[in-house]
């Protein structure tokens, strides 16, 4: 009889009670959900990483037409008055001029504009008469 008994407290004690089967789904559920929280975080910061880099972009690219379109306002204010202006206004931006050089009719002058934090600056190379000629164009830091 006795070993009966070691058999049948052997049985008892493998089995898992219902008390035991709630915390290990307790657990699981934790687990699972920790899991779960990290990869919607990441997802979600990767997410915010790429947007901020689309829109960084898509300002340096408004920047750059930004200065352009200063440019050629320079260009104009240039032939009509045969000046080169400091700063001037164009619709959402201010742009600024500065005169490296003028000899006769070469003119030699760095253009500035900046919108939303982004800054760009173009050297210019031209000669003025009938008509204006770009003899060069440059991107400067």
């Amino acid at each position: 009889m006795p070993t009966k008994m070691t058999n049948d407290k052997r049985k008892i004690t493998n089995e898992i009670s219902p008390q035991q089967r709630g915390y290990i789904a307790l657990v699981s559920v934790l687990v699972i959900g920790a899991i779960m929280v990290v990869i919607i975080i990441t997802v979600s910061l990767v997410s915010i990483s790429e947007g901020q880099m689309s829109y960084a972009e898509y300002k340096k690219e408004e920047t750059i037409d930004i200065v352009e379109a200063c440019i050629e306002e320079a260009l104009y204010r240039l032939k009509r008055t045969e000046v080169v202006q400091e700063q001037f206004p164009l619709l959402e931006a201010t742009c600024s001029a500065t005169l490296n050089s003028q000899s006769g009719d070469d003119w030699d002058f760095t253009v500035t504009a900046s919108t939303s934090g982004f800054l760009k600056k173009i050297r210019v190379d031209a000669t003025s008469g009938n008509t204006i000629t770009i003899n060069s164009w440059q991107e400067v830091e």
